[in-house]
């Protein structure tokens, strides 16, 4: 089995900003009559549930054996979701596409992941930790296991692969 992983690092800052609303929540209820109770637990049921709503792409697993791609989802408290496809109906793109970085827009080599022509995955370099080497390793994993590629337009141009890797 062979796992493909985004930099787990780049979860840091939702880590430190719920740190910082669960403090500034301690710090506040003080000052908080009673009556404005239900306000600061209704902002923190509020928070709570965009934590638990927000998910990012962190793992892809490939069983070869099985031949199974196991997407791995961790919302920002650390619960996975998992879902498992066979291999033998997905399909793959590895386009360039332009990007937001901040305040300027930058062109990345973007891999599209299709189950029954329905996407499941975009493994964008810059976007949940992904960078464009571990993108690069699992496009030709899916090369080695001979999964298709899928044709999706001329409006992309398709990123060249150097053979022999």
């Amino acid at each position: 089995m062979k796992t493909f992983a985004s930099n787990l690092k780049s979860q840091i800052y939702y880590t430190i900003g719920f740190i910082i609303v669960l403090s500034l929540a301690i710090l506040l209820s003080s000052k908080f009559s009673l009556t404005q109770l239900p306000l600061l637990i209704g902002a923190d049921i509020i928070y709570l549930a965009f934590c638990l709503l927000v998910d990012r792409l962190s793992f892809i697993q490939i069983d070869t054996e099985k031949k199974l791609l196991t997407v791995i989802r961790r919302n920002l408290l650390n619960f996975k979701k998992y879902k498992t496809y066979d291999l033998k109906e997905m399909q793959y793109t590895y386009k360039q596409r332009a990007t937001s970085a901040g305040r300027f827009a930058v062109i990345v080599n973007v891999c599209t992941l299709y189950y029954k022509d329905k996407i499941v995955a975009d493994l964008i370099p810059t976007k949940d930790g992904w960078d464009d080497e571990e993108v690069l390793s699992l496009v030709y994993e899916l090369i080695h296991l001979c999964v298709p590629k899928k044709f999706v337009g001329y409006s992309l141009k398709d990123v060249e692969l150097k053979s022999g890797l």
